[in-house]
């Protein structure tokens, strides 16, 4: 077949819509991976009496084969079509499947076994969101939703660190990503976050939420070194931005972050970088109105983290009025994150456009609050990767200079700005909380929260302008080519020991029924 090269003629005669049987493959692989149950009877250690190492290895090649076969040259209709053909009844049985599997590796450190099916269930996922919309509304409306989201969430930040687990990464994103632009799934992240095992680079969430876990996961990616993954700035922004809107309560571990991360992309080296830079300030601008907007009740991290950052607010208003600003930035070219701004393998349709507020300028003011003793929430404390930014504060020599920023490309993203209502709510809420430290003596963050929890917003603040929701487009032509590289570099990798007909001739014979 030149079409297909004769390495792939066997699978393009399985994913072609021709025969028969696809769909049947299709379910029978989907049946077998998803109705595998690593825990078996419930008894802990019950896998060491009981082993079960040919089920567990059947149901990681049907997965593997689901993958490769969505990577398939033929037509994509007849796969796309056997995946959006699940109804109710199937349905249920897929989420739970999910749900049990994906939550194995968590509970697998309370003397479970621990089963490696995440590369294979993350892709089979992504692509039933992808063709199922009734799929994907079923599983936001799951009791079991929240402990998929929280089990990808841990499988991201132990992966994100490790080259040869970056796709798995990656589709993981994609996947958040798509559930993202749907408000259920934002309005399900304020669920308690379930008891977790040590986390690396998380610190302890007492009375947390799976938002907190969201917001400090993408912190960690966003801050990361591995290119690959700072490309996903655009996604995992997205997703940010989609959901902060119905977070009731961000803990202060979490907004530290928040806040940090706009203080480092405010940063003059980064935004004048390169040309698309400023999206990321525009989408952290916009998710703190969201909290400041629709959420301020029991947002009292984010107020107070907004009133510690109030200078890189100042300094992101008053930063372009002198020119030399511009030049100066450009001429370091320091990479505070290397963050290529080009979409990897997605784009975005925005849903409900709205004007942004009118800026309000404000004058900085001296402050009493770096007399605070903070302690142990993640504000007073230094966060991950910030002594990583030492060394990454350096120019940036290996790319050639293409691009220059001008007054003109500034004044036209900077006069959009919506910081009016950051500007009203620091204009009451500075004054307030320093006269509060001065007078009572404050000497810890949570006397400050419990001081903003008492005040109100109401009134002060702009009126509410509409949601604006970022909805994630199935993959394209560069999509594809990634998934590919995805699906074979999982089988490559999980395929160590040779399979058990390599090397051999194997002769097919048909058999009338």
């Amino acid at each position: 077949d030149g079409k297909t090269g004769s390495d792939r003629r066997l699978l393009h005669r399985l994913t072609s819509g021709d025969h028969r049987n696809t769909y049947a493959l299709v379910y029978s692989c989907i049946n077998t991976l998803l109705a595998y149950d690593p825990v078996g009877l419930g008894v802990p250690f019950n896998h060491i009496l009981l082993p079960d190492y040919d089920r567990e290895n059947l149901a990681l090649m049907c997965g593997q084969l689901l993958m490769v076969m969505f990577d398939s040259d033929s037509d994509p209709h007849a796969l796309e079509a056997s995946l959006a053909a699940l109804q109710d009844p199937d349905i249920d049985f897929v989420w739970r499947g999910f749900a049990r599997l994906l939550t194995a590796p968590i509970r697998s450190r309370l003397a479970y076994k621990r089963v490696d099916f995440g590369a294979e269930l993350t892709a089979l996922l992504l692509k039933l969101c992808e063709y199922n919309q009734r799929f994907r509304t079923t599983l936001l409306g799951s009791p079991a939703v929240m402990d998929i989201v929280v089990s990808m969430l841990v499988m991201i930040n132990e992966n994100h660190g490790t080259v040869v687990n970056t796709g798995l990464v990656q589709a993981a994103v994609f996947t958040l990503t798509m559930l993202s632009s749907e408000r259920n799934f934002a309005v399900r992240l304020n669920k308690p976050l379930p008891t977790l095992p040590v986390l690396n680079n998380v610190p302890t969430l007492t009375n947390g939420t799976v938002a907190d876990l969201l917001f400090i996961v993408f912190y960690n990616l966003l801050m990361s070194k591995d290119a690959e993954l700072v490309a996903l700035g655009d996604c995992l922004l997205t997703v940010l931005t989609n959901v902060s809107a119905y977070v009731k309560k961000l803990t202060m571990p979490a907004a530290s972050r928040l806040g940090h991360l706009f203080e480092v992309y405010a940063n003059p080296f980064f935004v004048f970088k390169e040309e698309e830079n400023y999206r990321f300030v525009v989408s952290l601008v916009e998710i703190f109105n969201h909290f400041l907007q629709y959420q301020p009740a029991g947002n009292q991290a984010i107020l107070y983290t907004l009133v510690r950052k109030r200078k890189a607010f100042d300094e992101l208003r008053e930063l372009f009025v002198e020119p030399v600003h511009v030049q100066a930035g450009f001429d370091s070219r320091v990479a505070i994150v290397d963050v290529h701004r080009e979409p990897l393998v997605f784009s975005f349709e925005q849903v409900d456009s709205s004007s942004p507020a009118q800026i309000v300028k404000e004058k900085s003011k001296p402050s009493v609050l770096a007399k605070l003793d903070l302690n142990d929430s993640g504000v007073g404390v230094e966060l991950p990767y910030e002594e990583e930014q030492e060394s990454l504060l350096e120019p940036d020599t290996a790319k050639p200079v293409t691009w220059r920023p001008t007054a003109e490309w500034l004044e036209g993203w900077h006069s959009m700005l919506p910081l009016g209502t950051i500007s009203r709510a620091l204009e009451l809420l500075v004054p307030q909380v320093e006269r509060f430290c001065s007078e009572s003596k404050a000497k810890s963050e949570q006397q400050v929260l419990e001081f903003l929890e008492k005040g109100t917003l109401v009134g002060v603040l702009p009126v509410p302008h509409q949601i604006v929701i970022r909805r994630f487009r199935n993959l394209d032509s560069a999509g594809t080519v990634w998934y590919g590289s995805y699906c074979w570099g999982t089988v490559v990798t999980k395929q160590a020991v040779p399979g058990l007909f390599r090397d051999a001739r194997v002769r097919l014979f048909d058999v009338e029924v």
